[in-house]
C-alpha cells in the first residue's frame, strides 16, 4: 500500500485543518511523497528559531509552536479514508497572522481526531533540534 504524506495545520482559532492546493478543478489536498519533502514548508520556522538573533529565534519557535502543525500518513490512492475525520467539505480561505506567523492557505475543515494518523509533530521535532544544538 503506497503512502503519501499531508500537512494538517492545528489550532487556527482551535480548529484544525488539512492544507489544500489550487488545482484547474478547485482544490485539492496537498500531498507529498515523503515526509521530508512536506517538513521542508516549515524550513522558515526552523531557521528563525536557530537564530542568533533574539527576535528570530523567539518568532520561527513561538509561530511554529502556535500554528502546532502535523504531517500525516494516508493511503496514496484512497483519499476516501480522510472523509471520516472531514468536519464539512468547503475549503476556507485562512489568511492573518498568530504570534510568530503569517497565514495564507487554503484548507479544510478536521476533526481533532486526524492526528492519530500524525507522524511527525512539526513544533516538537524543531524545537527539540533547535535545543539540542
Amino acid at each position: 500500500m503506497e503512502k503519501c504524506y499531508l500537512v494538517v495545520v492545528v489550532h487556527l482559532n482551535n480548529v484544525h485543518y488539512i492544507q489544500l492546493a489550487k488545482s484547474d478543478a478547485g482544490y485539492a489536498l496537498s500531498a507529498f511523497e515523503n515526509k521530508d519533502e512536506a517538513l521542508k514548508q516549515f524550513d522558515g520556522f526552523k531557521q528563525k528559531a536557530l537564530s542568533s538573533s533574539y527576535e528570530s529565534h523567539i518568532s520561527g519557535s513561538i509561530g511554529v509552536i502556535n500554528l502546532r502543525p502535523h504531517i500525516i500518513e494516508v493511503e496514496k490512492n484512497n483519499p476516501e479514508t480522510l472523509r471520516d475525520y472531514l468536519i464539512e467539505d468547503r475549503p476556507y480561505d485562512l489568511k492573518g497572522s498568530v504570534f510568530g506567523a503569517f497565514i495564507n492557505m487554503v484548507g479544510v475543515k478536521v476533526k481533532e481526531e486526524i492526528l492519530k494518523l500524525s507522524v511527525c509533530d512539526v513544533a516538537n521535532k524543531y524545537i527539540d533540534e533547535v535545543y539540542s544544538y
